[in-house]
């Protein structure tokens, strides 16, 4: 027997996931605002709060890729037809030039980062444990993760990285030593390269085609996965929030004061997440 699904709802499913995520999104939005100015000078001397953020949020991006690459490796013999479909549809989501593992471990390595650290892992460890429980039962709940977290670099990228680089080139790791991911510039800098995309449209092509290919699941997708999509991007909102709050901690244990709330460091990666795209909700 066939694959017998009800008809797909008229609105596009990245729209169904900006509408039930605006208000964990701008609960986020709030936590970031308060942050991003106190990871730069004159707040702070080097780039170590920086780089812890960075060490967490990074690992969402390449697990992501991780799955994705394992699924496009994976024997879809005993697979039906409607999920095949839909693992291929989402394969083909990382369009070309999308990725942004090497330019992540690129950063990190270039900043020294550590591992992330344990506060915050138990937050990254449910963020793990769906990717690996979507790519294996339910790869439609994967695309979700994948709209909130590349739409926010297009959507809030360019806005980021010109507030970093306004810290100066004294502040982020010499281009000099790491000469083998090429040009270098204010706006791409080590440290924050996973911010800018390659070619001259500065990602605009990249991003156009990622939402084309999006759009194709639009009628592919039953009612069902459809709202499982759309939990999952709630789902991760509310995991990204519970790892600013981890990191908030973990720097309270650093610092061996008693810090508030403002001088958390989770910033950079849920700002990836959240901020700007309240501004723009991902147009």
């Amino acid at each position: 027997m066939g694959d017998i699904r009800e008809p797909a709802p008229k609105s596009s499913l990245s729209t169904e996931i900006n509408i039930s995520t605006r208000a964990i999104h701008a609960e986020l939005n709030k936590l970031i605002t308060a942050r991003i100015p106190l990871a730069l000078p004159p707040h702070a001397k080097d780039t170590a709060l920086y780089t812890l953020g960075l060490s967490v949020f990074a690992q969402i991006y390449i697990e992501i890729e991780d799955a994705l690459d394992m699924l496009a490796e994976s024997d879809l013999d005993d697979r039906t037809a409607h999920s095949r479909e839909v693992m291929s549809w989402l394969v083909q989501l990382k369009s070309h030039g999308l990725a942004r593992k090497s330019r992540l471990e690129y950063d990190l390595r270039s900043l020294n980062a550590d591992y992330p650290p344990p506060k915050a892992l138990v937050a990254l460890r449910g963020i793990s444990s769906s990717i690996d429980r979507f790519a294996r039962d339910r790869p439609h709940a994967l695309m979700a993760y994948m709209w909130v977290m590349y739409m926010a670099i297009f959507s809030g990228g360019r806005h980021i990285r010109k507030e970093l680089s306004k810290a100066g080139p004294g502040f982020w790791p010499s281009p000099s030593s790491f000469a083998s991911m090429g040009f270098f510039s204010d706006l791409s800098r080590p440290g924050y390269t996973f911010l800018s995309f390659d070619g001259d449209n500065d990602g605009e092509d990249i991003k156009a085609e990622f939402k084309i290919r999006l759009a194709e699941g639009n009628a592919l997708l039953s009612v069902d996965e459809r709202r499982e999509a759309v939990e999952a991007a709630d789902e991760l909102f509310g995991l990204c929030i519970d790892i600013v709050c981890a990191l908030d901690e973990e720097v309270r244990e650093r610092a061996g004061m008693k810090w508030n709330w403002l001088q958390g460091i989770g910033w950079l990666g849920a700002a990836i997440v959240g901020i700007y795209l309240a501004r723009s909700f991902w147009r």
